[in-house]
């Protein structure tokens, strides 16, 4: 987003990366899965190309994801967090999930299956985000 910003309307988009948070897994361990749809916005200006990463998850690696959020966040992420990351980032997906710990995307899949029972799909996103600004 940063190369793109000087063709920007908007005069404050350089506050805006002050938004931007980088959480790493303390183990070293790969605790975030990557998808083939990666970003997860919160879905309320998805189609404005200049405004769609007001508020994102980004898995940047297993060990590294990148969220903004407004306001932002200032504490470490709880593990009930990173599940709850995970779970949007499978339900945004298109077509794959990939992650290093065959086990641990097992359990995120079963976990997304009862969400799918329960007809929750449509709540994921908008849940992860109230959680986070928690």
């Amino acid at each position: 987003m940063a190369p793109e910003a000087p063709f920007f309307k908007d005069k404050d988009w350089a506050a805006k990366l002050e938004n931007w948070r980088f959480f790493y897994t303390g183990d070293e361990k790969n605790w975030f899965i990557v998808g083939d749809n990666p970003i997860v916005t919160r879905g309320i200006q998805d189609h404005d190309p200049v405004y769609c990463l007001e508020e994102f998850i980004f898995p940047v690696s297993g060990k590294i994801l990148l969220v903004n959020i407004n306001p932002p966040i200032d504490k470490s992420l709880s593990p009930k967090s990173v599940l709850e990351c995970n779970i949007a980032i499978i339900e945004r997906a298109q077509r794959f999930v990939a992650c290093q710990n065959k086990d641990f995307l097992e359990a995120l899949i079963k976990l997304y299956k009862v969400d799918i029972q329960l007809g929750k799909t449509n709540t994921i996103i908008s849940e992860v985000f109230n959680t986070l600004m928690n």
